[in-house]
Formats: structure tokens, C-alpha cells, sequence
């Protein structure tokens, strides 16, 4: 790739110990899935192998909330019944199936089977479910810059945030959707606030809710 072509880095605002990067702060979001039931999960997720071997553990359980699914590998007498991933990683990474355009963990109400297990078993879904699904819009991800240096928390947008193939999502692209009620809608920081503190915990949410406050009142 060239140098003409690649994404230049976002600009970052560091915060105590961590770094955010700057459009988050001025960025409202929140989930809408009672008007879209999930339709930024139709197309699957890449995932690592810590998180494939950590739902792999459980996936005869989390199966169980896709009964009604009967095109999945889970109720075929293969030998394979269990791998809920293509088989072969790209970049590190594995990606989950899709079948009849759908997660293969979607259940037919668009909610996620992942999730329900979570919820049902007094698992903390932010720690167990895979990290993309749980954080998007945001990557929150212990990183250093420099090789042997200390990692330190970073809150960027996923840098696929804005690519074409998001454009089908409301709550990502709610300019293009105007008959829904967006409206009121919280900043990002507000409405993944479980999510943020699950990560980088309440002391760092606290400085990142205060410094918002202020960048946003001087941004006015």
C-alpha cells in the first residue's frame, strides 16, 4: 500500500495515563436495536484466538439459544458441528460464520446468543463477548507505540468506522436515516459508559468524563 492511500493517525488527547483520540468527544451515538434488531451483525466479526478459545469453552450452551436456526453447523451430524469460525486466521485473526446473512450467533429475533448466555448466567457480557461487538463504535485497547515501552489505554474509533459497508447501520449513519428519532441522542462516551469502565475502570471514566466536559464547553 502507499503512502498516498493510508489513513493518517488521529490525533490523540492524552488524559492522566491514557490517551483518547479526538473525535470521540464530540461524537453522539447510542444502540438503537429495537429499530434495527442487529443489523450491524449480519456480516460477523473478526475475532482473536483468546476470544475463539474463550466462547469455544461455552459454545454447546450458547448454542442452545439458536435451536431456531436449523441451518446451523450446530444440528448437522459433521464432524466439525462445534467450529463456529472459518477455519483459517487472516492477519492473526478468525472470522465468525455467516449463514442466510446472519452472524452464525444471531438468533431469528436479531438479539445475540452470546449476549442472552451472558445475561442469563450472571456473566459480565462486557468481559465475555467478543471485544468488537462489545466496544464498536469505539476500540479501547491496551497499546504502546514504541516496542518495550509500558502499554497504556487508548480509546480510538474503529478505523473502519466510516467505510461504505456501515452505511446500512442508523446508529453509525443516522444523517441518512431521518424518519428515525435521533433526537437527544447521548454522546458516546455516556452510552458506553459500562463498557468504558469494564476496560479502563471507574477512576479513568471519571478524568474522561470531566475532561469531555471541559473540551467540549471550549469547543463551543
Amino acid at each position: 500500500m502507499g503512502e498516498s492511500s493510508k489513513k493518517p493517525e488521529p490525533e490523540m488527547v492524552r488524559i492522566g495515563d491514557f490517551f483518547v483520540q479526538k473525535e470521540i468527544f464530540s461524537m453522539k451515538w447510542d444502540c438503537e436495536f429495537r429499530t434495527t434488531k442487529g443489523i450491524c451483525c449480519r456480516d460477523g466479526c473478526w475475532i482473536k484466538l483468546k476470544e475463539k478459545q474463550r466462547v469455544a469453552g461455552k459454545i454447546q450452551e450458547i448454542a442452545e439459544y439458536l435451536r431456531d436456526r436449523p441451518e446451523l453447523p450446530f444440528w448437522q451430524p459433521i464432524r466439525w458441528k462445534w467450529a463456529y469460525c472459518d477455519p483459517k486466521p487472516e492477519d492473526a485473526e478468525y472470522h465468525t460464520k455467516v449463514l442466510n446473512d446472519k452472524c452464525i450467533f444471531t438468533m431469528t429475533n436479531g438479539s445475540c446468543a452470546i449476549h442472552a448466555y451472558c445475561l442469563d448466567n450472571g456473566i459480565p457480557w462486557e468481559s465475555f463477548k467478543f471485544n468488537i461487538c462489545v466496544t464498536w463504535p469505539l476500540d479501547i485497547q491496551l497499546w504502546s507505540a514504541v516496542e518495550g515501552e509500558k502499554e497504556a489505554w487508548n480509546l480510538w474509533l474503529f478505523q473502519d468506522l466510516y467505510n461504505e459497508e456501515w452505511n446500512h447501520c442508523p446508529c453509525t449513519r443516522p444523517e441518512r436515516f431521518p424518519s428515525f428519532n435521533h433526537n437527544g441522542r447521548p454522546s458516546v462516551i455516556e452510552s458506553m459508559k459500562s463498557t468504558i469502565i469494564n476496560r479502563i475502570g471507574p477512576e479513568r471514566y471519571t478524568q474522561l468524563i470531566a475532561f469531555a466536559q471541559c473540551y467540549n464547553k471550549q469547543s463551543n
